[in-house]
């Protein structure tokens, strides 16, 4: 029965965040985090905005940014739809939480989703299948987090995905 009632709330609660307008003011980092919301580098400081994804409603990427000097938070902004979010599903799979990482011209990319791939995706010769895809998205421009492309330039059978980028600007997924 207490089962029961985690889920009505659950399913309440994703039904009200989910007709959220795309962009919400807050004076905080979010009013809509889902699960484990972070994890490892998911944020980045340029130019003086702080950058920061999570895992919004339905396990999507959302992206909230801080300009320091005006001390005020932009977005909430969706910036994608993971194939692990519970539509349907009977399990929440969170894996696939975002990593962000900020690029020299001052394009913000997300990358979420991934928890191994599914075979419709293709063969998968690093690791086993589990579920999601890794997906990879970028703002149409530069420090502006509004808008939003899907990138298709990574494997889809990533997990945990994390950015590196060192001092002469390269940037390496892992």
């Amino acid at each position: 029965m207490k089962n029961r009632y985690l889920k009505l709330i659950l399913i309440v609660g994703t039904l009200l965040f989910s007709c959220q307008p795309k962009q919400e003011t807050v004076y905080y980092l979010t009013n809509n985090g889902f699960g484990n919301s972070v994890y490892g580098n998911s944020g980045e400081f340029f130019k003086g905005v702080t950058y920061v994804a999570y895992q919004g409603p339905g396990e999507d990427p959302y992206v909230a940014a801080y300009d320091h000097a005006r001390e005020k938070w932009i977005g909430l902004y969706k910036a994608g739809t993971s194939l692990l979010g519970p539509r349907g599903k009977k399990k929440i799979d969170n894996h696939g939480k975002p990593t962000l990482v900020v690029d020299g011209e001052g394009y913000i990319h997300p990358i979420f989703g991934g928890h191994g791939g599914t075979p419709y995706l293709g063969e998968n010769l690093l690791v086993n299948y589990h579920a999601g895809k890794q997906s990879h998205v970028v703002t149409t421009r530069p420090m502006d987090i509004s808008g939003w492309e899907a990138v298709d330039n990574i494997t889809p059978f990533g997990t945990y995905s994390q950015f590196l980028k060192m001092d002469n600007g390269n940037i390496y997924l892992f």
